[in-house]
């Protein structure tokens, strides 16, 4: 029979929502919530597995058979309420059949059995898969009461809603500020999405800059080649024409550059065999005559070896050069002036004691 009792439990208990009324085979009070736990919700139903619950044929629990200790105090403070026990619950009474099991099967010698179909004999309102027991028949019947209990439907939504209850928290995911997200398959997209774009930018930046450096690097030899060219023109603007057309070279040979002072310094002369008489036979004959000859009042004037040259080779007159021309002058200035050549050949005065 029912009994009121004072139990150290109140809805909602001091924790809220960390805590709730625990029935065990020993106590009956607010604990700290785990899973597979007979949690009393309500004090006017029974109390509920909170947990995952057990399948057709598979092994089940029923709920504790909890005795109230028997207690002196006349009236609950304030962590304490008076309950009824154990509840008068019309759908799910407290008794050997409430169990753990889903809510289309019942708890039968530690196993999860089908549940009755109304008509069918049954023991308890735990067997019947939809109404009550009626204990004048023993049989499951419809209740027409207006309270009826949750159709299958909705035993089957709450079914399914434990279960999900029951992954998140094995999984270690609650609802609270703290917990871990769930990593879903349309996060790995995402995350692979990201680690595809990421490498494309990588590659598309390395290409471009390697792309405008081959094109600088071409820039910069155009330029140079185009600014070569510009003094090579400059270069040959500067150089007279008439160079050009007697295609003689402006620039120096090398041994100018190892010794400057050799442009200053004139060619060399002739040797004293070149001046010699031997070497002009048409003057020292022509000298000889006039000598031998008595009958010449004066002597004629010398011949110069260059015209004597350039007579006797009339042909190098054509094709003379200006090198050629500039040691011809020098000849005839050495005959038209021979201190120049010979100063340094005239004997000292003889010596007097």
């Amino acid at each position: 029979m029912p009994s009121n009792i004072i139990v150290d439990c109140t809805w909602p208990c001091p924790g809220e929502n960390d805590q709730a009324c625990i029935l065990s085979e020993t106590s009956l009070n607010c604990q700290q919530k785990r899973n597979s736990q007979w949690v009393w919700t309500d004090p006017h139903l029974s109390p509920q597995y909170d947990g995952e619950p057990a399948r057709l044929h598979q092994p089940c629990i029923t709920v504790p058979s909890f005795q109230p200790p028997a207690t002196i105090y006349s009236s609950p403070n304030n962590t304490q309420s008076s309950v009824e026990w154990p509840p008068n619950d019309k759908y799910q009474p407290m008794d050997q059949y409430l169990s753990d099991c889903n809510p289309a099967n019942y708890c039968e010698q530690g196993t999860c059995v089908p549940k009755f179909d109304p008509g069918q004999p049954c023991v308890s309102t735990n067997q019947c898969l939809s109404g009550v027991c009626n204990s004048n028949t023993n049989t499951c019947e419809k209740d027409s009461s207006p309270s009826s209990p949750p159709s299958q439907q909705q035993q089957h939504q709450q079914e399914n809603d434990h279960q999900q209850n029951d992954q998140t928290k094995t999984n270690g995911v609650s609802d609270g500020p703290w917990s871990k997200p769930t990593f879903t398959t349309s996060h790995l997209v995402g995350v692979i999405i990201a680690v595809i774009v990421l490498l494309a930018a990588i590659l598309f930046f390395y290409f471009y800059r390697r792309r405008k450096r081959a094109s600088r690097i071409v820039t910069s030899s155009t330029s140079d080649n185009n600014s070569s060219n510009n003094d090579s023109n400059k270069v040959n603007s500067l150089i007279p024409r008439s160079l050009h057309e007697n295609g003689s070279s402006p620039i120096l040979p090398l041994s100018h550059i190892n010794n400057p002072t050799s442009s200053l310094q004139p060619p060399p002369l002739p040797s004293q065999s070149a001046l010699s008489p031997q070497a002009f036979p048409s003057s020292s004959s022509t000298s000889t005559s006039s000598s031998s000859s008595p009958s010449s009042t004066s002597p004629s004037p010398p011949t110069n070896p260059v015209h004597a040259t350039v007579q006797s080779h009339p042909s190098t007159d054509i094709n003379t050069t200006p090198s050629m021309q500039q040691q011809q002058l020098q000849f005839q200035l050495q005959r038209q002036h021979p201190s120049l050549s010979h100063g340094s050949s005239t004997s000292p005065p003889p010596y007097s004691p």
